[in-house]
């Protein structure tokens, strides 16, 4: 019997995750059904399908019935909401686009999500919660950390390390062998050429440190 998907976070990724369900169901049907789950807004309708809040969604479904995508861009906040649903037994279901590519070899975890377009090399091993936004490109032997996000048409090079709860801005560069820190931010259209630290914040061409994300916040940090 399938069961339902549901998505953390109506008013977060979940129009585009959505998307990527959409197709994935039109490919090879998964789920049963799909519901929304926002806990700042009242029970109603989203894109056609239930929403509610957790609270009320745990007493409707059982992790017999229902496994969750965290629909998040801020990577600590996805972070967060992922350890509650499995604290109460859920599990985090992976969303991989059809026209995504990954390489025989490549190791995804849980609750990944790669976009259209997307190449994961082979060897590369993508941490639980990773996200890779479409088109981008991670080359052979990269270790991607937990909760991290990749943006489109981000192009990361071999072996390299990327620490959990990081981001890589849009169209930015991570040359062979750089280690992005755990929290840093890699901004829009940078090109890391050396490693970047715990927390440090990347911009420019070539990368330069400008401060440190001591807030662990993406967007409005």
């Amino acid at each position: 019997m399938s069961k339902c998907l549901a998505i953390y976070g109506a008013s977060g990724g979940a129009k585009e995750t959505f998307q990527v369900v959409n197709d994935i169901q039109k490919n090879s049907p998964r789920w049963s059904d799909v519901v929304f789950i926002d806990d700042t807004v009242p029970a109603g309708e989203f894109k056609g399908h239930k929403m509610m809040p957790y609270v009320e969604f745990k007493k409707c479904y059982s992790p017999e019935t229902a496994e969750f995508h965290v629909a998040l861009g801020e990577v600590e906040h996805k972070k967060m909401l992922s350890l509650r649903v499995m604290e109460d037994g859920f599990a985090l279901a992976s969303l991989i686009h059809p026209d995504a590519i990954i390489d025989e070899g490549a190791t995804l975890g849980k609750g990944v999500q790669v976009k259209m377009g997307a190449h994961i090399s082979s060897g590369v091993v993508l941490g639980d919660g990773t996200w890779v936004q479409a088109f981008a490109t991670i080359r052979e032997g990269t270790t991607v950390g937990a909760y991290s996000q990749i943006s489109a048409k981000v192009s990361i090079g071999k072996d390299c390390q990327i620490g959990n709860t990081a981001f890589v801005g849009m169209h930015a560069t991570v040359y062979d062998g750089v280690k992005i820190g755990d929290s840093a931010i890699i901004a829009m259209g940078a090109t890391a050429v050396d490693d970047v630290a715990v927390e440090a914040v990347c911009v420019g061409n070539p990368g330069r440190i400008m401060m440190k994300n001591t807030t662990h916040r993406v967007f409005g940090g």
